[in-house]
């Protein structure tokens, strides 16, 4: 990568990345309504599974996600595994840390994964609307410079970058990304 030229003022905005943002605002949509779902599942759901040849085990319950690691090899059976339905639904809200009895374990609430995973996700949607309205005001791609009124063709007066073509705004605005 060359650095830039010493005239050339600093960018504003970052480059286009459509298919970045498009993955994360989905992505991070259909997480966010998954851990949702598992928050409200898991008040009535106790599942849990233990692999005693791997040493680890692992659960969902009471709006948590639960990690072992196991000590004691005798303490669980290998393979053991537990679902369960509650008739009462409980939430436990804090994190959990445990140790004894040939068990060491953690409990993370699914409200601690799903929060940063909602924040990354409203930040990608406002990013992607805010660029494709930036695309849609004929603002400049390198500085941010309002480019209405200028004729077709024309570099930017404020930092020289080279005109978008009609066709390229239109196609960053309308196409969808594969």
């Amino acid at each position: 990568m060359t650095p830039a030229p010493a005239n050339t003022p600093p960018r504003r905005f970052s480059r286009p990345r459509p298919r970045l943002r498009k993955a994360a605002k989905w992505g991070g949509l259909i997480l966010s309504i998954l851990l949702i779902a598992a928050w409200v599942v898991s008040a009535w759901l106790d599942a849990a599974f233990v692999s005693r040849s791997d040493r680890i085990g692992g659960g969902l319950a009471t709006g948590q996600v639960g990690f072992l690691f196991i000590d004691d090899e005798s303490f669980f059976p290998d393979g053991y595994s537990k679902v369960a339905w509650s008739d009462r639904p409980r939430l436990e809200w804090w994190f959990w840390s445990y140790n004894g009895k040939g068990v060491t374990g953690v409990d993370v609430p699914l409200w601690a994964l799903t929060l940063p995973t909602m924040a990354i996700t409203v930040f990608a949607w406002r990013r992607d609307a805010a660029h494709r309205r930036a695309a849609l005001l004929t603002l400049c791609s390198s500085c941010g410079y309002d480019r209405a009124g200028l004729p077709a063709g024309t570099v930017c007066p404020e930092c020289g970058a080279a005109a978008p073509t009609a066709a390229s705004a239109t196609e960053r605005t309308t196409r969808p990304t594969r």
